[in-house]
């Protein structure tokens, strides 16, 4: 369905160098500018942040009983429909200079698009709006398009949850690009938000897509309140930035499904004749990878220790018995190992290394 695509754009390298300076220049000032709740192009944050942000507040929640909801909105194909006129504008009300606003506007002044489909050309049109998908500098535009709606969720009258660290606020709302969590309290915030979301509706031309959004239950089973008809049902489990989070130990379960993701991997690439040093590499370059972003959110459970080693030494050994001790394999080349990275020590240390960015 046309609806759903998503293009990408395909631009020449002159605009995206000049894009690039654009974005260095700019994301300079954006970690001033914009919400402390954006974590997206501003530097010192990231998904990571963002991610343990949500996870933080719904460990604490646990811990404390309290009854929350975690509202997940989906932006309705959020890059396509920033209004340019709005975005100029809003932009020289965070104090940006006319000179590099007109810098901005010459990426977008008479430009055109083409689709190009399955070697098929179409017809040219005029890019009346959005920021393009391919693009160096659009998710900052973006997240400065949607920062207004960020602030004006921070200074609604939401409970949020409290961080427990001195001259800290609740945190109320989590912000990546068009990815926005708000975590409600009661009816009447609920309310309140909605309110806030039809007010940046017509202000900016954005969307919010209900039928994409979700909605996740904090607190214990059967003491949930009622929402407003324009919430979506609320879900068993939640999937915020590629970390499905719901009820019990939903660590274990992301941490599961990444396996089942590697063992498929692993069993056509076993297929290959490779060398001992390429099976090495293979693991370092495409193995590891699998599980990095997982690794970075949740503690790999004791339990599935067994399971990542045979994975890993599945596709080193095939199915054979494995030929040297693997304390020898992490050794280097030159101490007559093999180069081999240890699994678990690897994505244990992972975790600690992005929290303490």
């Amino acid at each position: 369905m046309i609806e759903n695509w998503r293009p990408i754009s395909l631009l020449n390298v002159d605009r995206k160098i000049l894009a690039k300076i654009l974005f260095w220049r700019l994301s300079s000032v954006a970690g001033d500018l914009l919400s402390s709740h954006q974590h997206c192009s501003v530097q010192g944050r990231s998904t990571f942040s963002a991610v343990l942000a949500i996870r933080e507040a719904l460990e604490r929640c646990r811990a404390a009983g309290w009854r929350k909801y975690l509202l997940a909105l989906d932006q309705a194909k959020a890059f396509d429909r920033v209004n340019h006129e709005y975005l100029w504008l809003l932009l020289g009300r965070y104090g940006l200079q006319g000179r590099f606003i007109d810098w901005l506007k010459t990426l977008y002044n008479g430009a055109e698009s083409f689709p190009l489909v399955n070697g098929w050309v179409g017809q040219p049109f005029e890019v009346g709006s959005g920021v393009r998908q391919g693009c160096p500098l659009s998710p900052l535009l973006y997240a400065f398009a949607i920062d207004p709606f960020v602030r004006r969720l921070e200074g609604a009258s939401l409970c949020g949850v409290p961080l427990g660290i001195a001259g800290v606020p609740p945190l109320k709302v989590v912000a990546y690009a068009d990815d926005v969590s708000v975590i409600i309290s009661g009816t009447e915030e609920a309310q309140e938000v909605v309110s806030v979301i039809e007010q940046y509706t017509e202000a900016s031309g954005s969307k919010v897509n209900h039928e994409k959004s979700e909605v996740f239950w904090m607190g214990e089973e059967g003491e949930s309140f009622e929402l407003p008809d324009a919430f979506p049902e609320p879900q068993q489990e939640i999937k915020i930035l590629g970390i499905k989070f719901g009820p019990g130990d939903y660590g274990h379960r992301n941490w599961e499904s990444r396996l089942v993701v590697a063992n498929a991997k692993v069993a056509s690439w076993k297929r290959w004749r490779l060398s001992l040093r390429e099976r090495v590499d293979l693991i370092k370059t495409y193995l590891i990878p699998i599980f990095l972003y997982v690794s970075f959110v949740c503690i790999l459970p004791v339990s599935l220790y067994a399971r990542v080693y045979s994975c890993f030494f599945q596709l080193l050994w095939g199915n054979r018995l494995n030929l040297i001790k693997r304390n020898v394999t992490y050794l280097s080349r030159r101490e007559g190992g093999l180069g081999v990275v240890n699994p678990i020590v690897f994505l244990f240390f992972a975790l600690f290394k992005v929290q303490s960015w």
